[in-house]
């Protein structure tokens, strides 16, 4: 793509932020009826965008992750999430959903890219290279960042300008905003952070994946499922 064709594409997208934050400036998204530690069926209020579930998607236990792209922290933790997920996938729902930082430049785009993808089918895959390439993008300029995000997106073969219609999308703008509001009705202190059936998880315990597998264990067997024997054997 040439650099003209960039600089025009930047600017609508900027635009797109911009009115993404009048948005949240001035609409209040009311959440009085939304269980935000349960999986959120998919409204007009969050731009119609199932939510990005991994396992077993109607567990009786649910554990939430909220995190910003551009958070070294959550790139981070990714890594051990994917592993935790896949170990758990026939026992609980892994939710993720946006909590975009105000000081990370990027880490608006950085979450339309990965919504814009799911519209194709494509969210843990866009998901995953938006994490482990951070330090590429995360302090790119426009163009380079746009750069960047589209080859990731043939990367996975997903239709380029679908790609680019779906970033400056208002249903991925909403979807981004709604997330943000259920992180603020659960208290969201930081990023990451995780609430497991609605309780929050302490620094402490998902920092450590001992005690991370201990909780969830702990989880299942109030509600008489059976964690995986890969992860009592642990101990």
């Amino acid at each position: 793509m040439s650099n003209r064709s960039w600089i025009i594409f930047g600017v609508v997208v900027l635009g797109f932020f911009g009115a993404m934050f009048a948005l949240s400036q001035n609409n209040k998204i009311d959440l009085a009826d939304v269980e935000v530690s349960q999986v959120i069926e998919n409204t007009g209020t969050n731009g119609n965008i199932e939510e990005h579930v991994y396992g077993k998607k109607d567990s009786k236990v649910v554990l939430v992750e909220y995190a910003d792209y551009q958070c070294s922290g959550c790139a981070s933790m990714n890594k051990r999430i994917k592993v935790l997920s896949e170990e758990y996938k026939d026992q609980i729902a892994v939710v993720f959903r946006n909590f975009t930082l105000d000081g990370h430049p990027n880490a608006l785009s950085a979450a339309a890219a990965v919504e814009s993808a799911s519209l194709q089918g494509k969210f843990w895959e866009m998901n995953a290279l938006v994490f482990e390439n951070q330090v590429d993008w995360a302090n790119s300029n426009v163009s380079e960042r746009n750069e960047l995000y589209m080859s990731y997106a043939r990367e996975l073969d997903l239709d380029e300008d679908k790609f680019k219609e779906g970033m400056k999308s208002s249903n991925v703008r909403k979807k981004i905003e709604f997330d943000k509001a259920t992180a603020r009705k659960a208290g969201l202190t930081q990023t990451p952070f995780f609430l497991l059936n609605g309780e929050v998880i302490d620094n402490g315990t998902w920092g450590d994946d001992d005690k991370f597998r201990e909780l969830i264990n702990k989880e299942l067997k109030k509600h008489d499922i059976d964690p995986p024997k890969s992860t009592t054997d642990k101990k």
